[in-house]
């Protein structure tokens, strides 16, 4: 199942961590978590994804977004599980 989730800007050369947490205990397995331009000519990468168990049993996942691009770009986040 896929989705597209959260809204963010990020500058031209800077990279952003985000965190998702998923209802439950959190585990949804493996997950893709790639930025969705909103911006024409809008380059972004995941360059690192992390999952997490925290004390509570809970599972979070993080990911950092870089911006490759000229310019100053929207985004969303699209993901879904790897079958």
């Amino acid at each position: 199942m896929g989705y597209r989730v959260g809204f963010g800007t990020i500058a031209p050369n800077t990279v952003q961590n985000w965190s998702f947490s998923f209802g439950g205990n959190g585990d949804v397995r493996a997950q893709w978590l790639l930025p969705h331009p909103l911006n024409p000519n809008g380059r972004l990468c995941t360059t690192e994804v992390q999952k997490q168990l925290g004390g509570d049993g809970h599972y979070t996942y993080f990911a950092n977004i870089l911006n490759r691009g000229p310019l100053t770009v929207s985004f969303n986040w699209d993901g879904g599980g790897v079958t």
